[in-house]
């Protein structure tokens, strides 16, 4: 008998998803492809590179801000006084800034109690802080982007000048960064968990993810008072906007989320409160903070635009690429992990250039995303040959940054 034919499949050919990320260029390092899938290696290496950019000058260098001794001076008082609510330096109350930086610091000081007299004990949260905030660039980027944009991205942030200047500050601002990008990155984590991409699976937002939103919330505002709360905010409220949608922001939980934040905040201001008699309401908001909104204080003014001019110094090397993140931002603005680097960079920068008070270091959290929108171009540029040889040339800073730290790691 005569077999019968084999049934011919006439339905029609499901389409493959495009994936939200397209391969990268042959010209991408293998190296930089291999170390971004392994995420193990990956952030040791980005925090070794950072410390090797970091740590030389540590003890060497005097002091680089007038505030900078005041700082580790009041750390040093709360060592020795045992007051750990009130602030002081010498014979005057202190009460321009919050408590976590000095908690730090004293901590810190109190850790090498034999070098405490040396101010390396106390740049010592910032140096530390700005090491995580490099891991941290990396990682918001593996959140946003598929392949090694995180990477290349925690390579440009890492050699930026302001970056190495705050690593050897005894301040807030490294401190602060590290909260402000472990609340963008639950905040990313959450905004991309409603664009699936089949380039990497899926992200969700889980109550992990929420607990380090607000607890980095809490942290950040206990270190620097309400700036995390304008950056982390105008980002979100921006997001909102462009997809005119809110419900994406409730996976960060802010039910029980929000409470667990104020559980952070509430107890020193209410402490300082009281031992202050509200004394720490008029220096810090009144004086300090709003004050600097109006006008220029201590002669740190300047014109709108001043921020965009500095940051060519400020940022460089991974200024070079300015260009490029300003086009990246452009031709990606359709895909949610760019409208999120958007979002973070341009309402905050507005901010910082209508605000009187000018100080280089007020635009830091900004340069994370400037530098993942780069990294995103580079991976993405010189499709055609003709343009290739662009594309080598503009991403000549992540490799100067690599070597450089190599001798300064054999250095040290």
């Amino acid at each position: 008998m005569e077999q019968a034919p084999p049934a011919i499949d006439t339905a029609p050919a499901t389409p493959s998803l495009p994936t939200a990320e397209p391969p990268p260029d042959p010209w991408v390092p293998r190296w930089t492809l291999w170390l971004a899938a392994r995420k193990y290696l990956l952030y040791p290496f980005l925090a070794l590179l950072a410390l090797a950019l970091y740590l030389p000058g540590q003890v060497e260098v005097p002091p680089l801000d007038r505030d900078e001794p005041r700082f580790a001076q009041a750390s040093k008082q709360m060592v020795e006084s045992g007051d750990y609510v009130r602030i002081a330096f010498q014979e005057k109350a202190r009460l321009k800034k919050p408590i976590g930086i000095y908690w730090l610091q004293s901590a810190s000081a109190a850790l090498f109690a034999d070098q405490s007299t040396d101010l390396w004990a106390y740049r010592l949260p910032s140096l530390i802080g700005a090491i995580a905030a490099v891991v941290l660039c990396a990682a918001v980027g593996a959140v946003l982007f598929a392949g090694p944009v995180g990477a290349i991205g925690g390579m440009l942030l890492a050699p930026a000048l302001l970056m190495s200047v705050e690593a050897h500050l005894a301040k807030t601002d490294a401190v602060l960064l590290v909260t402000i990008l472990v609340a963008q990155w639950a905040l990313a984590r959450a905004w991309m968990a409603g664009h699936p991409d089949t380039a990497r699976g899926p992200i969700r937002a889980c109550p992990r993810t929420a607990l380090a939103f607000w607890l980095a919330i809490g942290c950040g505002v206990l270190v620097k008072g309400p700036v995390i709360l304008m950056i982390t905010g105008l980002t979100a409220i921006a997001l909102m906007l462009w997809r005119w949608r809110a419900r994406w922001f409730l996976a960060l939980r802010p039910l029980w989320g929000l409470p667990l934040a104020l559980l952070v905040i509430v107890p020193w201001f209410v402490a300082i409160h009281f031992a202050t008699d509200g004394a720490f309401w008029d220096e810090a908001l009144g004086k300090d903070f709003i004050a600097k909104i109006g006008a220029g204080k201590e002669q740190h003014g300047g014109p709108p635009g001043l921020y965009l001019g500095l940051v060519f110094v400020t940022f460089w090397p991974a200024a070079a690429l300015i260009g490029m993140a300003i086009l990246a931002a452009w031709r990606g603005r359709k895909a949610p992990a760019v409208q999120f680097c958007i979002a973070w960079i341009v309402p905050n920068w507005l901010v910082f250039e209508v605000v009187a008070t000018k100080l280089p270091h007020y635009v830091l959290p900004l340069y994370a995303p400037l530098a993942l929108l780069a990294a995103y171009m580079l991976v993405r540029a010189g499709q055609a040959p003709a343009k290739r040889w662009v594309a080598r040339l503009v991403a000549a800073p992540i490799w100067i940054s690599v070597v450089f730290s190599g001798v300064m790691a054999l250095a040290v």
